[in-house]
């Protein structure tokens, strides 16, 4: 058996072992490097590579075997349940807080400078429906979608990381899109100076539906971007 033959067989049996794809790819580069080294030490004569590191199904049993259950999220469902379940509850309504105060301080700097344009702050007071479409739009793009996006690839990030079930990631990018279509942004724009209002609606028929719907995605769209392997979600960690 051939070099590349031999590794893509240890490849596919490590794929067969639910291995994380980094460890897999540090034993094929190891594995690579021995490879190397015999060839070198073979002089250009025949090579036996099973014979010398073994069958692939064997090493790909070793390295399976060299790991050992540690940790608290990849071995215990409810600590992973509560983590990657409930920490939308949490960081998606700072991060939504957070979107919210930049963005006044932003917009307060702003009507600062437009202070003494009456004829503009009047046209977009007059704007009608298109008006309050298009305020409410940016202001849930802004204060909304984009945490919403990065908390979902942040989520998604640190479920690699910790080797989570893609039963529980899946459960994480639901409570998201739900919490992500909680929240809406209600905007009466009055020709009356004093009587425009911008609110939030949560849990409330107010709001535009598709944009509802459209931050209600979001999480899905995300993590779509990035497929889940079950071959990187092991049932344990490597041991150090």
């Amino acid at each position: 058996m051939n070099e590349p033959s031999w590794l893509e067989s240890v490849r596919e049996s490590l794929a067969k072992k639910a291995l994380p794809a980094s460890y897999a790819r540090r034993i094929l580069d190891e594995l690579a490097d021995h490879v190397e080294d015999l060839q070198e030490d073979a002089m250009g004569g025949e090579l036996d590579i099973p014979g010398r590191l073994g069958k692939p199904e064997d090493v790909a049993a070793a390295a399976s075997a060299s790991y050992r259950p540690i940790g608290l999220l990849p071995n215990h469902s409810v600590a992973t349940g509560l983590v990657f379940g409930l920490s939308p509850l949490l960081f998606l309504p700072v991060a939504c807080a957070a979107a919210w105060t930049i963005t006044a301080w932003v917009l307060a700097r702003v009507v600062e400078r437009m202070v003494g344009i009456d004829e503009r702050l009047d046209s977009f007071r007059h704007g009608g429906a298109g008006a309050e479409l298009l305020l409410s739009c940016f202001m849930s793009m802004v204060t909304i979608a984009i945490p919403v996006v990065l908390v979902s690839i942040f989520c998604r990030w640190m479920a690699r990381r910790a080797g989570v079930a893609a039963a529980w990631v899946n459960t994480c990018v639901v409570v998201l899109a739900l919490l992500a279509s909680a929240p809406a942004w209600v905007t009466t724009l009055s020709p009356i100076p004093g009587e425009s209002r911008l609110s939030v609606a949560v849990l409330s028929v107010e709001g535009w539906l598709p944009l509802r719907l459209f931050q209600f995605a979001l999480p899905f769209i995300v993590f779509c971007l990035f497929p889940w392997d079950a071959r990187t979600t092991p049932e344990s960690k490597c041991s150090s």
